[in-house]
């Protein structure tokens, strides 16, 4: 896996981001386990979007040569299960007008691995994972995520398309 390094105080920042709960779009919740659908919408991770606040901070994450990036911060409560799926890019390709078939996402682990914590790209699976570490994919590419585990799990989805 490739790495970034993530200072101490970019990770408290991300931890005190004002998160809010949505379900992940395309995919159908029929599809997710009877637990996680029984406790308050768990199949949701917590997403932090809001407009109000300085962004500033994040340029570190942009990846060199990228056009039109778009990050996600996201932290999975225990409990946080999302079935293997492919990646719709439906608001990011309305938003920049690119075809999903160039879009390109990167997930970064923003802290080392814990006991739980799981993700799947294609047929490998990531685990035991060091903080600042990140997987990339393309439109196609299924993958799956979990936190099977006691401790909150904080990535960063980055979305993008390598300049041209």
């Amino acid at each position: 896996m490739h790495r970034i390094d993530i200072p101490k105080h970019i990770l408290e920042t991300v931890k005190n981001l004002p998160y809010n709960k949505a379900p992940h779009m395309g995919v159908d919740a029929s599809r997710y386990p009877a637990i996680c659908l029984d406790q308050n919408s768990q199949y949701s991770s917590d997403h932090a979007i809001k407009d109000d606040i300085d962004w500033t901070w994040t340029k570190m994450f942009e990846p060199d040569g990228w056009v039109d990036v778009g990050l996600s911060f996201d932290k999975a409560d225990p409990g946080y299960i999302i079935p293997k799926h492919k990646d719709h890019f439906q608001n990011y390709c309305d938003r920049f007008g690119h075809d999903r078939t160039d879009v390109k996402r990167r997930l970064v682990f923003l802290e080392d691995w814990q006991d739980g914590h799981y993700f799947q790209l294609e047929d490998t699976v990531y685990h035991h994972w060091s903080q600042g570490e990140w997987v990339e994919w393309n439109s196609e590419a299924l993958h799956m995520g979990a936190n099977i585990g006691s401790e909150p799990r904080y990535t960063l989805q980055i979305t993008g398309v390598r300049d041209v």
